[in-house]
């Protein structure tokens, strides 16, 4: 499972996922309202995003998807991100927005630049596979599996790098969070 607030932290986007479906489901989450849900057949979701407060991606083990909506009282519409720069069967493990682009990272190491519903760039950017993308007023933060965090400032350049906690055992990060207060 996995939680996205919109950016005016109005609404609340959760995925879950089991061995039959994943469901997507959209609240304003002050008045426990529901206002959209979705249910995919055997779609593994790996991460959500919201992107602006009508609309918000998905990505997983061979697709992106976009959902949108014009207006706040229009329904949602569903859009297959178009994989034209890599093979379809390739999974992504994050997505988020970066100053109104969206961003993927894979298990490659690279970072995918979207415009739109359409993956426009490659940027190959680590060695190791990308766990979570967390976009913040510092820049972009980029956990790596060999646990380390990297901050990337315009233009997906490298401005600080924070290394492993522990040498020892695997320590994935799959969950990145920024304090603003601090």
């Amino acid at each position: 499972s996995k939680l996205s607030f919109s950016p005016s932290g109005e609404i609340l986007l959760t995925i879950g996922s089991n061995h039959k479906s994943s469901t997507i489901g959209v609240y304003k989450w002050r008045e426990r309202r529901l206002l959209f849900t979705a249910k995919m057949p055997n779609e593994g979701f790996y991460d959500c995003s919201f992107f602006s407060d009508n609309s918000f991606g998905v990505c997983g083990e061979e697709f992106v998807h976009f959902w949108t909506k014009a207006q706040p009282h229009e329904p949602y519409r569903h859009y297959r991100g178009a994989t034209n720069l890599f093979p379809s069967q390739l999974q992504m493990t994050s997505i988020t927005c970066v100053d109104g682009d969206v961003v993927t990272g894979s298990p490659s190491g690279a970072l995918w630049l979207w415009e739109g519903r359409v993956c426009v760039k490659r940027l190959e950017v680590f060695r190791f596979p990308i766990t979570k993308l967390l976009i913040s007023s510092a820049g972009l933060f980029v956990s790596t599996k060999d646990g380390t965090i990297h901050l990337l400032g315009k233009a997906f350049r490298l401005q600080q790098r924070i290394d492993q906690f522990s040498r020892s055992g695997n320590h994935i990060i799959e969950t990145l969070c920024y304090d603003t207060y601090r």
